[in-house]
């Protein structure tokens, strides 16, 4: 199947259709994400799928012309009602008659007309897990100072986290993951050569862990137009090192 935010949410969509309307909205969401039947577990997901669903209307209104697009869209109100987060507290029951065929259908008739995206391959997808661990076990231990430590600890959480949600976002989280990482790599430049000097290994496996990134995701030709813009200019490169092989400046 096409992988886009169309196909993703009609395949979460198709599986969540199938769950007993008896049952709590909150474990029927629960057993499609595959996470605890808490708040805390859920929420964040069903947050996510109904930013695809956003995703999925901005391409649909920016392909087609306003009558075609709203023909297009006529069942997204009711897919929107289904994936609101404030039916999380109620039965399933009420979801579930709204998410008739009818509305699965034309959430499928869609996929087509969205953008596709690159799928990670199961080797990709293993080879950026075992990096990330390693980097996580690596920077806990390194000897830099505890405000760098915690900075690179967010990046790699803000990476697991779209790892984690890959089955709702695809690779485009991954993507926005080492955007956000590059903008704010600006701002850190300099303690790159703590990092440099005191945690080598550090050091090099980050920009192999983006590297791995950046060819799974296909975001590379995108991230060096960024690079050579003025705005990010030569700060670019340390997060996107791969892109020309290029090490970060110590000026």
């Amino acid at each position: 199947m096409v992988q886009n935010s169309a196909s993703r949410v009609f395949d979460i969509l198709t599986r969540a259709k199938k769950q007993n309307r008896a049952l709590p909205t909150i474990k029927v969401w629960a057993t499609v994400f595959g996470v605890s039947e808490t708040l805390d577990g859920v929420a964040p997901l069903l947050v996510e799928l109904y930013g695809q669903l956003d995703d999925v209307e901005r391409q649909i209104r920016d392909k087609f012309d306003g009558r075609k697009a709203e023909i297009s869209l006529k069942h997204f109100p009711a897919l929107r009602q289904v994936v609101c987060f404030c039916g999380i507290g109620t039965q399933w029951s009420d979801a579930h008659d709204i998410l008739t065929e009818t509305v699965l259908f034309s959430l499928e008739a869609l996929i087509h007309d969205v953008d596709e995206e690159t799928e990670l391959e199961p080797d990709e997808f293993t080879a950026i897990n075992n990096a990330l661990t390693q980097l996580f076990e690596l920077v806990c231990h390194a000897d830099i100072s505890k405000k760098l430590k915690d900075w690179i600890l967010n990046w790699l959480s803000a990476i697991r986290t779209s790892i984690d949600r890959y089955r709702i976002s695809g690779t485009k989280g991954l993507q926005e993951a080492l955007i956000r990482i590059q903008g704010e790599a600006q701002f850190f430049h300099p303690a790159f050569r703590e990092v440099k000097k005191k945690a080598p290994a550090v050091y090099e496996q980050l920009f192999e862990l983006f590297d791995k990134i950046c060819k799974a995701t296909e975001i590379a030709e995108r991230c060096r137009k960024l690079c050579d813009s003025a705005v990010v200019g030569q700060i670019g490169n340390i997060v996107f090192k791969c892109l020309g092989n290029e090490s970060p400046s110590d000026d």
